[in-house]
């Protein structure tokens, strides 16, 4: 809950306190809202512009921002510069490179 302090975390699981989207929204738990309609297209949409990113590098962001959460800036910095020293030898970082030169759509493979 990274919008919301501990003593708000604290009140709502002590008096199970339930709450509605917009709140959830507000207080940082969700990302996002949306009709009723569109539940199922919204997290497929996502889904989809996931899977056109390179894996691995998807992979190290979530690993460094989920290490460094709670950090100092030094030890932000450090993990960040090692997940892309991790990602800059790939398959997938050379394709990125060489679609961005010649201004196609990259295909990543997960390498």
């Amino acid at each position: 809950m990274q919008n919301t302090s501990i003593g708000k975390a604290k009140e709502m699981i002590f008096f199970g306190t339930q709450i509605d989207a917009q709140m959830a929204l507000t207080l940082g738990l969700i990302n996002k809202v949306v009709p009723v309609g569109e539940l199922m297209n919204t997290p497929m949409d996502w889904a989809r512009k996931l899977a056109q990113k390179p894996p691995f590098a998807l992979k190290m962001a979530k690993s460094a921002i989920n290490s460094a959460w709670g950090s100092d800036i030094n030890t932000g910095l450090k993990l960040e510069t090692d997940a892309w020293s991790m990602i800059f030898g790939t398959e997938d970082q050379k394709e990125g490179m060489n679609a961005f030169l010649e201004k196609r759509k990259p295909v990543f493979k997960g390498r």
